[in-house]
């Protein structure tokens, strides 16, 4: 009976290890299910709570992202998580009113512009996101748990031989991170990263300096899709004298699908009655980060009217 139970054994040992994922298999399957999370992303809207920290200064926005003739618009529905007053709500609902009477009103030509400026950023944030599974190479080092999912756990070292192919990407090279991804159904469950050297842009004019991190973490709003829960980024950074040090806290909430009655009502909106909302936070906090390099300036936010909800 022994040699049979360590033959039994032995056969039990390698039967597992022949089944064992590699770490590039795992990041393989992860990728494709990102992509499809990624593609869901317009099927729903939500919450978005925003906390920005700048210059000593704190802004506490709230807002309801949806869609609005082919590209999102936030409505701010709370300050410092307080609602609005009656007053400040009806402001707000005549501001939405009047950027859909501005969007209705656009030529053919305008409406394409906008939507094809949302649809290049998205595509931008996305191709920053699949330049992660390039730019590093993974090791698998254990298991964990987020929020109640068991999931492969892995870090990520920059490749010596990456070499990116724009500025966004570049910051890439000074970095490490980790990834928790769902053995269920290989979604990513979080993923954080931090600059462990600095990395100069424009010769010596621009740098991102250790102590730069993002964080992300989704969780599931369907039985097969995952979108962010909370995005962190904290950013060391100069131009020429100028520190450009800030950090942000957003955090998700109320994903809901929409119903195919409102999928028709929009359909009045324009060809593409989906509301293209941006659930990027990873891939955005690349391009944020960019936005810091850039010199001091007039502030301008112009996301509702440019259609982004980054």
């Amino acid at each position: 009976m022994l040699p049979l139970f360590i033959a039994a054994l032995v056969f039990a040992v390698t039967l597992h290890a022949g089944t064992q994922l590699t770490a590039q298999e795992i990041v393989r399957r992860s990728v494709t299910v990102n992509q499809h999370d990624w593609d869901a992303g317009p099927s729903f809207e939500h919450q978005e709570r925003e906390i920005d920290r700048k210059n000593g200064q704190v802004t506490d926005r709230t807002y309801a992202v949806v869609g609005m003739d082919g590209t999102p618009y936030r409505r701010l529905i709370a300050i410092d998580g307080t609602p609005l007053s009656q007053a400040r709500e009806r402001q707000e609902e005549d501001k939405e009113r009047r950027e859909l009477a501005r969007r209705r009103s656009e030529t053919p030509g305008e409406r394409r512009e906008r939507i094809d400026k949302y649809q290049k950023d998205r595509e931008h944030d996305q191709f920053l996101m699949t330049q992660m599974a390039v730019a590093f190479t993974f090791h698998l080092i254990g298991e964990g748990d987020v929020n109640g999912h068991p999931c492969y756990v892995l870090s990520a070292e920059p490749r010596p031989d990456y070499r990116p192919v724009n500025r966004e990407a570049k910051v890439l090279l000074g970095m490490r991170g980790k990834m928790w991804i769902d053995r269920a159904q290989f979604h990513w469950a979080k993923v954080e990263a931090e600059v462990i050297r600095t990395v100069s842009f424009a010769g010596f004019l621009a740098r991102v300096d250790p102590g730069t991190r993002f964080v992300l973490v989704k969780e599931p709003v369907s039985a097969e899709t995952w979108q962010p829960q909370r995005f962190e980024m904290k950013v060391v950074a100069s131009v020429l004298f100028w520190s450009r040090n800030s950090s942000t806290t957003d955090t998700y909430r109320d994903y809901k699908k929409l119903e195919i009655s409102r999928l028709q009502r929009g359909a009045a909106w324009g060809t593409d009655p989906r509301p293209a909302i941006v659930h990027k936070k990873w891939a955005a906090g690349a391009r944020r980060l960019s936005g810091a390099l850039r010199p001091p300036g007039p502030a301008s936010d112009s996301r509702n009217r440019a259609g982004r909800a980054a």
